[in-house]
């Protein structure tokens, strides 16, 4: 049973999720995707060892679009060397 409230948390937080993404143009498959998505992501606060920092990494760049989160911000921002060397004054 201790198992139990942990799905219904899931399935509640994935309807909430899914219903955040109704106004968007995407199918309900892509909907459902980033919705699961979501609800398995790693938390900010999750602590996670080299090899699973590694896998994360691995699995990001082998997806379609690693450049974009499930709800379609940026996952992280590329600079030059010119514009670290300016932002850092070197």
């Amino acid at each position: 049973m201790a198992g139990q409230a942990d799905e219904e948390e899931l399935i509640e937080s994935l309807l909430e999720q899914y219903k955040t993404n109704v106004e968007l143009d995407l199918s309900v498959h892509q909907k459902l995707a980033r919705s699961l998505a979501r609800s398995a992501a790693v938390s900010r606060s999750q602590h996670l060892s080299e090899a699973e920092m590694q896998s994360l990494i691995d699995r990001l760049f082998a997806c379609e679009m690693p450049y974009q989160s499930p709800s379609g911000r940026r996952c992280f921002l590329t600079f030059e060397l010119d514009d670290l060397a300016k932002r850092f004054g070197a």
